[in-house]
């Protein structure tokens, strides 16, 4: 696995795990929690599998700062944030493609 996915799939993995707390705390959320932590869980499995494009994930790194204050980390975030609530990803490249757009814009504004 390259180092750019691993991120991402430890980014992801984070937040399922997160989603399984809520589920928890918030049993009134629990269907749409579990919803969306298998989702996301999903989405992960294609980023450890390195099933992504290299050029794509290429991008993401020229872009990507680990940084929790700057602008593009916190666009990624949302990104991250917005799978299973909105924003539904079939492959890793369409996430990849939300990820990129949000964060150039905000690595240009």
């Amino acid at each position: 696995m390259t180092k750019n996915a691993k991120t991402i799939a430890e980014d992801l993995m984070f937040q399922a795990h997160h989603l399984g707390e809520q589920s928890d705390e918030f049993p009134e959320y629990k269907a749409r929690n579990d919803a969306a932590e298998k989702e996301i869980n999903e989405l992960a499995t294609l980023f450890e599998n390195d099933d992504v494009d290299e050029a794509q994930l290429t991008e993401f790194n020229r872009l990507y700062v680990d940084d929790g204050a700057a602008p593009e980390w916190q666009a990624y975030k949302r990104v991250l944030e917005s799978v299973g609530f909105g924003n539904n990803y079939a492959t890793a490249e369409e996430f990849l493609d939300d990820a990129i757009i949000e964060m150039r814009t905000k690595a240009f504004a």
